[in-house]
């Protein structure tokens, strides 16, 4: 009688777990913080504000499905003096500078763009983005794991820019885009 309540109580235990078949891996975008320190010596400036980049040599956008752009714009900084960190750089992203990538192809894409030589230059990086906080798209593992497999530990990972939502929503829905016409809410650094 023992052996089969234990039994019984096995198989409720083994009918009742999930085995990942149905679960979905997702990452979330961690904000940077704005300066909240408090500095008691009045003698000592606050530290500079955190560097934030926008845009790299590689950028991908990653929406909800499985459905993946990316684009080569970007604006390279030697230094950042001057610049209003609160705003991306105009890149002139056009519609048609955004190149779709199907998922069962974006390993192949990572291997073929981002090789050995081009992770040597000076001006490689890589910004991954995502019109949500959670990141539900499956490209966002494969392009993990490929950085990790080149040793690549540092990337960006953040929210699309206005510039890349307006010019990706002008490309999906084929209208055009006429980035003067728009009325940016955040703008750009000059």
């Amino acid at each position: 009688m023992k052996k089969l309540l234990v039994a019984l109580i096995f198989l409720a235990t083994i009918s009742s777990c999930s085995f990942g078949e149905n679960e979905q891996l997702y990452f979330v975008i961690k904000h940077p913080e704005k300066d909240t320190a408090t500095y008691t010596d009045d003698n000592l400036p606050p530290p500079p504000p955190q560097i934030i980049t926008y845009y790299s040599k590689y950028n991908f956008i990653l929406l909800d499905n499985s459905v993946i752009y990316f684009h080569n714009n970007y604006k390279y900084y030697n230094c950042y003096t001057g610049l209003d960190m609160e705003k991306p750089p105009r890149i002139d992203l056009q519609p048609k500078d955004l190149k779709k990538i199907e998922i069962e192809d974006l390993y192949s894409f990572l291997s073929k763009e981002i090789t050995d030589s081009t992770i040597k230059s000076k001006t490689f990086g890589i910004t991954v983005t995502s019109p949500t906080d959670s990141i539900k798209n499956p490209g966002f593992w494969v392009i993990k794991n490929y950085l990790k497999s080149k040793n690549i530990r540092y990337y960006n990972i953040k929210n699309w820019t206005e510039e890349e939502e307006y010019s990706l929503k002008a490309k999906l829905q084929n209208i055009p885009y006429k980035p003067e016409n728009i009325k940016w809410k955040v703008g750009f650094d000059s």
